[in-house]
């Protein structure tokens, strides 16, 4: 997984999945997912756990080698419950459009400050262990059924996933490109490091600078 120029546009970026070992076959309790979290604080106004909860939508764009049914979906911090939808890729290799809105979870438990509010879920290949049922709030870990298209079976699928967003309401807005100082910003919340923004950690190290205090919560998108 990397993040690349966007085979669409090469001035943007997109992550890149590849697919290195391949496993026809999945076991029961094996899966192959990405996902990532929305911090408490950033969460908080979701109202999930209340009768309040509010409606999400989730947008992205899917470029996937394998067609089929993809599981997406958003679970707590404490992995006990969950949701899942399916999105589906019509066509091997081309850039498609997807949209999934959701009410979210009247009950349960959902962290509110410093940890995870919220995890996101894609799906590329998973076991039977994590099926459930589709558009509707399970306790449980489930993320799929056995519907699930198997990215992982050659060794040399590519796909790409980009503009992902997770917003409040039932309608998808246009992608929001975030200017470099702010999202730079914001990535400092969840960092530390002793070396500059651009050089590696192999790098010599800039001795009495450091970002915030790590946080759990790192986007991966």
């Amino acid at each position: 997984m990397q993040r690349v120029a966007d085979p669409d546009n090469a001035r943007l970026y997109a992550l890149k999945l590849s697919c290195t070992v391949a496993d026809a076959s999945i076991g029961a309790t094996d899966t192959y997912n990405i996902y990532t979290a929305i911090e408490g604080y950033d969460a908080a106004d979701l109202l999930m756990g209340t009768a309040g909860a509010e409606s999400v939508t989730i947008s992205f764009v899917m470029r996937m080698p394998v067609v089929g049914s993809y599981g997406i979906g958003i679970h707590n911090e404490a992995v006990n419950r969950s949701y899942f939808a399916f999105v589906t890729q019509n066509v091997a290799n081309v850039t498609e459009h997807k949209t999934v809105t959701l009410t979210l979870d009247t009950t349960g438990t959902w962290a509110t400050t410093s940890g995870a509010g919220v995890y996101i879920r894609f799906v590329l290949a998973s076991g039977s262990d994590y099926y459930g049922t589709a558009n509707t709030w399970q306790a449980g870990n489930y993320f799929t059924t056995a519907a699930q298209a198997n990215f992982m079976s050659a060794n040399t699928n590519v796909g790409y996933l980009k503009n992902f967003q997770f917003e409040k309401g039932k309608v998808a807005t246009p992608f929001e490109h975030v200017d470099y100082q702010k999202e730079l910003a914001r990535c400092q919340r969840y960092q530390c490091k002793s070396h500059g923004a651009g050089n590696s950690v192999l790098s010599t190290p800039l001795v009495g600078w450091c970002y915030a205090p790590y946080v759990a919560s790192v986007s991966v998108f």
